[in-house]
C-alpha cells in the first residue's frame, strides 16, 4: 500500500483519478436513472436506497479487481498471438483512438488511478444509499 499512496502523490495520477472518477460517477448516475425509469416503473423501490447501493457495490468490486491486479493477478491473462505490423498512419483519427493517459502514465500508475477512482465512486454511491 505504500506504493499506492506514493503513486497518488504525483500530479498526473491525481488528474487521472479526478477525470476517471467524474466519468464513473456520471455513468453510475445514468445507470441509476435508467434503472428507475425502466426496471422500477412502479416506483416501489427508492433510487437512493437500492440503485445507488447496487452501483456502489459494483464499483467496490471493480476496485477490488484493480487492487488484486496491483499484486499481479490478471482476470483475463493476455492471449499470446502475433499481431501483424500495420503501416504507420498520421492523421487526426489516430489521436482519437488512444487513451489520453497512455503516454503520461505507466501501467502501474494507471492501475493505481483506476483503483482510487473506483474507490471514490463507490464511496460517493454508498454513502447516500446508507442514509436513504
Amino acid at each position: 500500500m505504500k506504493r499506492f499512496f506514493a503513486q497518488l502523490k504525483k500530479l498526473n495520477v491525481r488528474r487521472a483519478v479526478l477525470s476517471k472518477t467524474a466519468a464513473r460517477v456520471f455513468v453510475g448516475v445514468i445507470a441509476c436513472l435508467l434503472w428507475d425509469r425502466f426496471l422500477n416503473s412502479a416506483g416501489r423501490l427508492s433510487v437512493l436506497g437500492h440503485a445507488f447501493m447496487a452501483v456502489g457495490l459494483l464499483f467496490a468490486a471493480f476496485a477490488w479487481m484493480h487492487y488484486l491486479s496491483l499484486d499481479g493477478f490478471k482476470l483475463f491473462p493476455p492471449a499470446v498471438r502475433s499481431v501483424p505490423k500495420r503501416r504507420a498512419q498520421s492523421g487526426m483519427t489516430d489521436a482519437l483512438n488512444e487513451d489520453p493517459d497512455a503516454d503520461v502514465l505507466d501501467k502501474q500508475e494507471r492501475t493505481c488511478a483506476a483503483l482510487a477512482a473506483d474507490l471514490c465512486a463507490a464511496v460517493l454511491f454508498l454513502i447516500p444509499s446508507l442514509f436513504a
